[in-house]
């Protein structure tokens, strides 16, 4: 019965940690629950009181990094604040130019807004693998100091084998 309720609260530390509050409370409840079995009634319902009076929604103004995923999304996401800059990385004169013009455009924003025109808020960048695609674009992250949040393919097909794209059937007539 130890070991259950050490389990639970390394859990709850976790939950915690990461800021997942549902997790948390999850956990708190299953404290609760195993406390009541080993006979601790008043403790379970002061931790089910407890549990009552938390907020089901984070106070305002507390800031929640949705760039740091969790779970199983942990290991096909890869998240974060950038701290690479234009010092991070050698481009040639055109594709400098674009990334410099969309920098403007979003440092300017208030004043694209008063003649209404909206900053660019999505790119496409294209090319072979190794040419700089991720490093331009957590340099525009870590310029604008917005999170990057990135995926990683090999970790998307290397855990779901047999879920592969495959290109559709042509029907026989």
């Amino acid at each position: 019965m130890a070991t259950s309720r050490s389990k639970i609260i390394k859990q709850l530390l976790q939950a915690h940690a990461e800021g997942d509050s549902a997790s948390f409370r999850k956990a708190a409840l299953q404290l609760a629950a195993a406390e009541s079995q080993a006979g601790h009634v008043r403790v379970a319902e002061e931790i089910r009181k407890i549990i009552q009076e938390m907020p089901t929604t984070p106070p305002p103004g507390l800031v929640v990094d949705i760039a740091r995923p969790r779970g199983e999304l942990a290991e096909v996401l890869d998240g974060g604040y950038r701290k690479e800059t234009f010092s991070s990385i050698v481009l040639r004169g055109e594709a400098q130019e674009q990334l410099e013009r969309v920098l403007r455009e979003n440092r300017s924003r208030n004043k694209l807004e008063q003649w209404g025109v909206a900053p660019r808020r999505r790119l496409l960048f294209h090319g072979p693998p190794g040419c700089g695609k991720t490093l331009a674009s957590a340099v525009l992250a870590g310029e604008l100091g917005l999170p990057l949040l990135t995926v990683r393919f090999d970790a998307l097909f290397s855990r779901h084998p047999r879920r592969r794209l495959r290109p559709p059937r042509a029907r026989r007539p």
